[in-house]
């Protein structure tokens, strides 16, 4: 269970504060809600999630300690890059639905790596190369540059610098 004022990733629609939980009536059906409210917009959002339905939905924020051992865990995890386009793509899709942060940030760490191959030779990665590390990156970007206070564009630099590969 999460409390009030925990700050929480809800996916889709990035780091929220967990602004209250009470009984709402939505119609006919009421029930016990998380009301979240998203960290740094100037527009006033809010969203309601009901209270035990949150598994999938949102999860806990990490703290520098935790994101200090992502970065260790990323750099164990077994390389994924596939020449086999078709078996690539099934592969990235798997590991963005997994939101396994570790995995997802291996992964935009070789996807890096190939565009520089890429581009040193004069040529690109493929579409869907360059689609998949947009949505791992949208993935982590905010939570990273939230927990290690840097501005979210320097994302992709930080964790190139922290799994040490050079582009």
């Amino acid at each position: 269970m999460y409390h009030i004022n925990d700050t929480i990733i809800y996916r889709g629609s990035g780091i929220c504060k967990i602004e209250d939980i009470r009984t709402e009536h939505f119609g006919k059906v009421s029930g016990e809600y998380y009301v979240l409210t998203p960290v740094g917009e100037r527009v006033s959002s809010r969203y309601f999630v009901p209270v035990g339905s949150e598994n999938g939905k949102f999860y806990r924020l990490l703290n520098k300690e935790e994101l200090d051992g992502l970065f260790e865990k990323a750099e164990k995890c077994e390389k994924v890059w596939i020449d086999d386009e078709k078996k690539r793509q099934e592969v990235f899709s798997a590991i963005i639905k997994s939101a396994d942060r570790p995995k997802i940030i291996s992964m935009i760490g070789e996807i890096c790596e190939k565009q520089e191959e890429k581009r040193t030779a004069g040529k690109k990665l493929r579409a869907f190369d360059e689609q998949f590390l947009k949505e791992a990156q949208s993935l982590i970007e905010n939570e990273i540059a939230y927990v290690a206070a840097i501005d979210p564009g320097e994302v992709r630099p930080y964790i190139l610098k922290r799994l040490k590969i050079k582009t």
